[in-house]
């Protein structure tokens, strides 16, 4: 935060599950005891319980996809609810976290802050960790067992390997030769990637020589030469875009950073589907969104991204792989926040006004000669069921307290908070017997505003205003409820639609159901055209 504060909480739906049970097998379902456990009223623990820390002793805080007790020295696998087969608070700090989480110690134990710079330094970091015990593993297995090389290939890739700075940048050679290989001699052997051995079996050293000699012998017969820069075997780029080798950078477009196996901060993960690429291919996963944002000496945030596959889906635009270039490049761009920011970045601007479609409007009455003076629009898209028998949109709406779909509150508070509009003078082709006229009278007969229940005053009150807002003329407010308003002149625009509104529905007593029914009466100058229209808000506990 602005004040210097920081905060992390494993932050998931996490059930109340029985002791003793592994969730990572199939369970025994004729029996409650494999059953998530009910504590306080709820199967899943609360928010206040889950595992959180704020402003640990060690100053940091990091993730990168590891478990979360690597997150911060104040968090432990004893304060997690590890259940076998699910999570082994025992395995070794992923080569990602150790990178991370080395970095922020050090900067801790000098006594320093992290600059701008050193801020998008460790964003692109491409450290392979994995290196510091597997290179060690290779020296004593090919000085043990020295293979044939009577054209040098395997002595110009071994030398590679031990000038490599154990990075995974694209003009690289040691990296393209290791990254085969330590993949090879992990599913070849039994040295996990995760948790290498000291050493290896000599059987072992000779399985992992000859990973190394396939390596070598593949790079060879691909390029001529086991010498292959990173670059050439791991690029980036739009799908459909044409190769291009004269563009700047070129098409595929070089790319640094690690694989799943390949564990760096910065991940890009190819898609071995192009067998011209060494078994490799174009990256299709990875750090997909990159972010930097920091607070200047005056508080203001800044921020910078690069997203790899440009900003537009369509192939046609110039935006389609826009920032894909930035992204090998390792450049960031500036992200526009202030309203001069955006301004000056616009290319472009267009504002429509909103006029809901025909057929998401509610015709609230069955006289179809009149009911197009007044439509209404309920926000409500998963609502059942969602047409009446005329095939309209339901005017019955039902939402349950606390569904984001329909309560936009986006809270479970005894009400739900339902999003209204309402339309006149509708042209409406799927009642070609309505014609609009000119509204000039709108009584609203119920809810009433001087409603003894507060909340249906509320509705009352909102409903109204929103009735006026249509008219740019004069309104007068009339009736012994103050419930009819009178507009001068009449509204005349055709499909003249209000911004939407939002009106709660109480639940009965804060536990049942509950119902707002609103019955409106619309009419033109004379009384001649009567609108009558019904709607029916439900709230469910």
């Amino acid at each position: 935060t602005r004040d210097g504060d920081i905060w992390t909480i494993s932050h998931s739906r996490q059930p109340n599950r029985p002791s003793g049970v592994c969730f990572g097998l199939p369970l025994d379902g004729t029996t409650s005891a494999t059953d998530w456990l009910k504590i306080g009223g709820s199967y899943y623990i609360d928010f206040d319980d889950l595992p959180q820390i704020e402003n640990p002793t060690c100053g940091w805080m990091q993730n990168s996809n590891n478990a979360p007790w690597y997150n911060s020295c104040g968090l432990s696998a004893d304060d997690f609810q590890c259940v076998p087969g699910l999570c082994n608070p025992t395995a070794p700090e992923p080569y990602r976290s150790q990178v991370a989480s080395d970095y922020f110690e050090a900067k801790v134990a000098a006594g320093q802050t992290i600059n701008d710079a050193e801020m998008v330094t460790q964003s692109l970091n491409t450290e392979v960790r994995s290196a510091d015990a597997f290179i060690p593993l290779l020296d004593d297995a090919y000085a043990a067992f020295p293979p044939a090389d009577p054209n040098g290939d395997y002595a110009a890739a071994k030398a590679a390997i031990d000038a490599w700075n154990r990075r995974a940048d694209k003009d690289e050679i040691g990296i393209t030769i290791y990254s085969d290989w330590v993949v090879t001699v992990t599913t070849g052997t039994s040295a996990s990637y995760s948790n290498p051995p000291a050493t290896l079996t000599p059987t072992e050293q000779q399985a992992a020589v000859a990973a190394f000699t396939s390596t070598v012998d593949k790079l060879v017969a691909d390029y001529g030469t086991p010498l292959v820069a990173y670059g050439t075997v791991h690029t980036i780029k739009r799908s459909g875009e044409i190769d291009d080798a004269g563009a700047i950078p070129p098409i595929p477009r070089p790319l640094g950073g690690g694989t799943k196996t390949i564990q760096t901060l910065r991940m890009a993960t190819p898609q071995p589907d192009d067998p011209d690429l060494h078994g490799r291919g174009n990256v299709a996963a990875g750090s997909s969104y990159m972010i930097l944002s920091n607070f200047d000496a005056s508080g203001r945030i800044s921020v910078r991204r690069v997203k790899p596959y440009g900003n537009s889906m369509h192939a046609t635009s110039p935006h389609y792989a826009d920032m894909t270039d930035f992204y090998s490049t390792d450049t960031y761009i500036p992200f526009p926040l202030s309203d001069a920011e955006v301004d000056a970045d616009m290319e472009s601007s267009s504002s429509f006004d909103y006029t809901p479609v025909i057929e998401s409007r509610i015709p609230g009455s069955r006289k179809t000669s009149v009911t197009c003076a007044l439509e209404w629009t309920v926000e409500a898209p998963t609502n059942q069921p969602f047409r009446d028998k005329r095939g309209f949109k339901n005017n019955k709406q039902t939402c349950t307290d606390g569904d984001p779909t329909c309560d936009y509150d986006g809270a479970a508070d005894g009400s739900c908070t339902m999003r209204l509009s309402l339309c006149m003078n509708n042209l409406d082709s799927r009642l070609p017997s309505c014609l609009p006229t000119a509204v000039a009278g709108f009584h609203l007969r119920k809810p009433r505003p001087d409603s003894p229940r507060a909340w249906e005053a509320t509705a009352a009150a909102t409903i109204l205003a929103a009735a006026e807002s249509l008219t740019p003329g004069l309104v007068s407010t009339s009736g012994r409820h103050q419930n009819i308003l009178t507009f001068s002149p009449a509204v005349t625009s055709v499909d003249s639609c209000g911004s939407s509104f939002d009106v709660a529905v109480a639940l009965k007593n804060g536990t049942k159901k509950g119902r707002l029914r609103i019955r409106t009466k619309t009419s033109d100058s004379g009384a001649t055209h009567r609108d009558k229209d019904k709607l029916i808000l439900t709230c469910l506990p």
